[in-house]
């Protein structure tokens, strides 16, 4: 087909419904055009490309659209496949390759072209220091996310990192978010603890400078290391909770980029 252009003012004409979730993430524009192949023509696939403007909008798009059914892989660190498509975080862009229907001959050729991006757009320079600070044991394989806006449902709690971890048969969240300063992180370490005691969080004893709050029957840790927030949600119990960030906030020392 011939190649489409679309800007934020004309985007939900291609995607009407799901705009909203890619202006969050800081969109610029997108690209879109459909191939067919070459010795059976019944099999086509369209490929479409968002520029996002940086690589954290385009992996908060990347982890927000992730389907299920699918295997991760692909050209590029952040890749996965499902049974009609191929999708991919690469530098400010995210990519999808949507096959018409599942066909082991499309999804080579979907493959091809998503190499041949990567290829042409070069290497990822972009160094995401969040990504890292996720300790690898008991993280749950592909579940780094970045949330755009209002984590967790509190307002304003936005450019959240999370991963899930299984403690203990359980499903944890662990996040980090970076402020432009050291006295941003604290005031919004103080305003997610707020939250918590707000709805009917009960305040515990714990290490200084770190908030542990019970509330229906989970635990929340809030704490703030440079401009870095650290936080656990929704653990099993205290020990577990402060453990996992206490990991986190260990990485990031080792890092030293809390007052980069």
């Amino acid at each position: 087909s011939a190649p489409e252009h679309f800007d934020p003012h004309t985007l939900s004409d291609k995607i009407n419904g799901k705009a909203e979730l890619y202006f969050s993430a800081g969109f610029k524009s997108l690209d879109a055009q459909r191939f067919v192949l070459a010795n059976d023509p019944a099999l086509w696939f369209e490929i479409f490309i968002y520029d996002m403007g940086t690589a954290r909008n385009a992996f908060s798009v990347f982890s927000m659209q992730r389907r299920g059914n699918v295997t991760a892989g692909g050209p590029t660190l952040f890749a996965y496949t499902t049974p009609n498509g191929q999708y991919l975080a690469h530098g400010r862009y995210y990519l999808e390759v949507v096959g018409a229907q599942p066909s082991q001959p499309l999804m080579a050729a979907a493959g091809d072209m998503a190499a041949a991006f990567v290829e042409t757009i070069g290497a990822d320079a972009a160094e995401v220091t969040e990504m890292a600070l996720f300790p690898e044991q008991d993280r749950v394989d592909g579940s780094r996310s970045l949330v755009a806006s209002d984590a967790f449902g509190i307002t304003g709690f936005n450019q959240v990192f999370t991963a899930f971890y299984q403690i203990n048969n359980t499903q944890v969240t662990a996040y980090v978010a970076r402020q432009e300063s050291e006295a941003e992180a604290e005031v919004l370490a103080e305003t997610i603890r707020d939250f918590y005691l707000e709805f009917g969080g009960t305040l515990l004893e714990g290490p200084k400078g770190i908030a542990v709050i019970d509330i229906l029957d989970t635990i929340e840790v809030v704490l703030f290391q440079g401009r870095y927030l650290i936080g656990v949600h929704e653990a099993p119990d205290r020990e577990s909770a402060l453990s996992l960030a206490g990991q986190i906030r260990y990485r990031l020392q080792e890092i030293n980029d809390d007052e980069s």
